[in-house]
């Protein structure tokens, strides 16, 4: 019985131990990621989309730029920024003003 009791309680304590280890690299790997964008938790992340350059119409993008927009859109959630899109006509003098994306 007293053998039981042994290793249960190793198996919390590395079980802790692993859970924590995981817990402190996802920290420092969003830290780094935000550090490089320059994005803080719970701040707005400006992306900017540009137009697609053969059609006719104000809001169409490519599929390529949708895209890496999504990709982009995926990193700024997972470093808990809010992301806000908007075209470049509609972006005119804010550039410096919060962390943005082109």
């Amino acid at each position: 019985m007293q053998d039981l009791v042994v290793n249960l309680v190793a198996s919390v304590l590395s079980g802790t131990a692993v859970w924590a280890g995981q817990r402190l690299l996802r920290y420092q790997r969003r830290a780094r990621m935000r550090a490089f964008f320059g994005i803080h938790p719970g701040t707005v992340c400006l992306l900017l989309l540009g137009r697609h350059f053969s059609s006719p119409h104000e809001l169409s993008v490519h599929r390529r730029d949708v895209a890496a927009a999504v990709a982009v859109t995926r990193l700024s959630a997972t470093a808990v920024a809010e992301p806000t899109w908007r075209s470049p006509k509609q972006h005119r003098n804010i550039w410096g003003s919060r962390p943005s994306s082109a």
